[in-house]
Order: structure tokens, then C-alpha cells, then sequence
């Protein structure tokens, strides 16, 4: 297995704009987007990936061969200009396809995608394969997001960043726009406001029950509905992802004193969470190619 940054770039075809009057494309646009990683891998003959669940979301699109993927008890095939949507949390799975070259090459880009109740947006664009409307456009502009993320710094990850979400508010429209969202209670808008701002842990689940004017258990339940996500779980990934931007952002700054400044007591609970999150450790986080 290889991984790294595609090849030099070519010209291609510029994309049409979204038809925005498909279903949920505001939401989309105006949806909480991280990138963790954007890689171009090369898997050999025997590569297979096992069911597995994660805690971000991940996008596949092939660039040779071609792939099945499954997700929950879904599963389909994909090659050049298809993408697979394996959302955060969901039992996924890939192997090659039947009669399909043994040998594969593509992008991998791992993503954070909420709305604004803290949600996967994955789950709700459809898959596990979609079609890529124009897809030698789209294959020219995701070569250049994927370089700028590894070796633009900070402005390259943003346009990776708005690369990427213009791809999927494009597959949005392409595919019927996004499927309904479960409502959020009235309650929780202003428990999720302060959960949003809470980066330093000082924030308890009490406090959020009394912004709802509900019981503590049931604010839990309310949470649970909405986000997936118990409130203690919930504000810990808040923060965790205020730690991967401050990891990368301020390298000077020790790990120790980042865990500190959010409020993690101890080194250990900081690093087994960090890792449960984002799949590395604070340090190998950090060591990453600049945007990557």
C-alpha cells in the first residue's frame, strides 16, 4: 500500500453549478465541514478492507479498477467517476469487484460533516455509490484539493475544504438533494449554542439541562434524538476537534498545554480520546504533511 499526492496536474472541463433547488443544498452549504486527511492510495492484489466502523466520515473515489463497497447491509460498485459515502459511525466495508483489476488507485478523503444539531450529513446523501456529474471536471479540481491540502497550508486545507463541499452539494443535486432530517427539539437550540462555544470543558450536562428548562435525564434523551451522541459525549468531541485545529495550528505549543487549555486533567484521558476520534495520536496528528 502506497499513499501520497496524485500525479501533476491537467485541464479539464469546468463543472456546472448546482441546481439549488434540490432539497436540503442550504443546509449542505452552510453545514459544519472539517477535512482530517485527502490522499491519493494505490492498493495491490491482495488488499481488502474488513468491516469496520470509524468515527469520521470517508470518501472513496476510484481512479482504476473497480470496488465494492457496503455499508450497513447496502453495498454497490464503484470506478471512475463514482464516490463511495461511508458515513461516520456506520459498519463499512470494501473489497475489489468480481473480474475487476487487481490493482487499485484513488482518493481517500476523511471528513467531519455535521449539521447544525451535530449529526452526520453522510448518512443523509444517499449511497453507498453515487455518480459524479462531469466527472473530468470534477477529477481535475479534486487533483488540485488534494495537493493543496497536503502542501498549502492553512489556505490550501480552505480550498480543499470548499473543493470538497461543492462536490457534495453537486452530488446533492445530482441525486435528489438530502434526505429529511429528524426534527430537533425547539428545546435544544440554545444547549447546542453553548455546547458549540464550550471549549475548555466547563460546561456540565446540569448546565445544559437548565439552558433546556428539562431534567438532566431528559435532556439526555433529547441529545440522544438528535445528535446520536450522549451531551457528555457530544461537548468531548467539541473539544477534541478544537485540539486537532489547535495541534496544527500552533506548533510550538506543547501537546500537554493544549489538553491543559481544554480542560483535559489528564494526559491520558486527552490522548485514548483523541485517538478514539480522529483514528491518531496528538503527535502522529500533528506530524502530518501541512493541511493533511
Amino acid at each position: 500500500m502506497e499513499n501520497g499526492n496524485d500525479p501533476p496536474l491537467a485541464e479539464g472541463r469546468n463543472t456546472p453549478a448546482a441546481d439549488l433547488g434540490a432539497p436540503g443544498l442550504a443546509e449542505l452549504a452552510g453545514a459544519h465541514l472539517r477535512l482530517i486527511h485527502c490522499w491519493w492510495w494505490s492498493f495491490g492484489p491482495g488488499w481488502t478492507m474488513a468491516e469496520r466502523t470509524i468515527p469520521n466520515g470517508l470518501l472513496y473515489l476510484p481512479l482504476s479498477s473497480r470496488l465494492e463497497f457496503g455499508v450497513d447491509a447496502r453495498s454497490a460498485p464503484a470506478a471512475a467517476g463514482a464516490v463511495a459515502v461511508l458515513p461516520a459511525g456506520r459498519p463499512q466495508w470494501a473489497r475489489y469487484a468480481p473480474g475487476a483489476e487487481r490493482r487499485f488507485h484513488g482518493w481517500a478523503i476523511h471528513l467531519h460533516l455535521h449539521d447544525g444539531a451535530g449529526r452526520d450529513l453522510l448518512a443523509r446523501l444517499g449511497g453507498p455509490v453515487l455518480a459524479i456529474p462531469e466527472w473530468e471536471g470534477w477529477r481535475v479540481r479534486l487533483r488540485r484539493a488534494v495537493g493543496a491540502f497536503n502542501h498549502g497550508g492553512e489556505d490550501g486545507a480552505a480550498y480543499a475544504a470548499a473543493t470538497v463541499r461543492a462536490l457534495l452539494v453537486e452530488l446533492a443535486a445530482a441525486h435528489g438533494g438530502l434526505r429529511p432530517a429528524p426534527a430537533v427539539d425547539a428545546r435544544l437550540e440554545r444547549p447546542l449554542a453553548l455546547a458549540r462555544a464550550d471549549l475548555h470543558g466547563e460546561l456540565t450536562v446540569e448546565d445544559l439541562a437548565r439552558a433546556a428548562g428539562v431534567t438532566s435525564r431528559r435532556l439526555r434523551d433529547l441529545f440522544q434524538a438528535a445528535t446520536g451522541l450522549a451531551p457528555k459525549d457530544w461537548l468531548l468531541r467539541n473539544r477534541l476537534g478544537e485540539a486537532a485545529r489547535l495541534l496544527r495550528a500552533e506548533p510550538r505549543r506543547t501537546v500537554k498545554d493544549i489538553a491543559r487549555a481544554l480542560g483535559f486533567s489528564s494526559d491520558h484521558h486527552f490522548h485514548a480520546s483523541f485517538r478514539r476520534v480522529h483514528g491518531l495520536t496528538p503527535s502522529a496528528w500533528r506530524s502530518l504533511p501541512a493541511g493533511g
